[in-house]
């Protein structure tokens, strides 16, 4: 699993960097009703983004933004 926290929550995001294949260069939006929905307070969130991952993952992430989203997305799984 490579898990993804937003305050209290924690996502697995493993099944979306998958779906891109190693190497690739991906675009991935997760909506925070997705977090919400998992747990987290939006009026409490002392960590905004902290990632686990198993050793030996690589990645380098370019841009982290939070910002308004209309369009419907799923939610990934919560983590276990």
């Amino acid at each position: 699993p490579l898990r993804l926290s937003f305050g209290e929550a924690t996502l697995d995001v493993a099944p979306l960097l998958r779906a891109g294949g190693t190497g690739t260069v991906q675009q991935t939006r997760i909506p925070l009703r997705c977090f919400t929905t998992a747990g987290t307070k939006l009026s409490a969130v002392g960590s905004p983004l902290r990632i686990a991952a198993p050793k030996g993952f690589v990645a380098s992430i370019r841009h982290v933004r939070i910002e308004a989203f209309d369009g419907l997305l799923g939610c990934p799984a919560k983590a276990e």
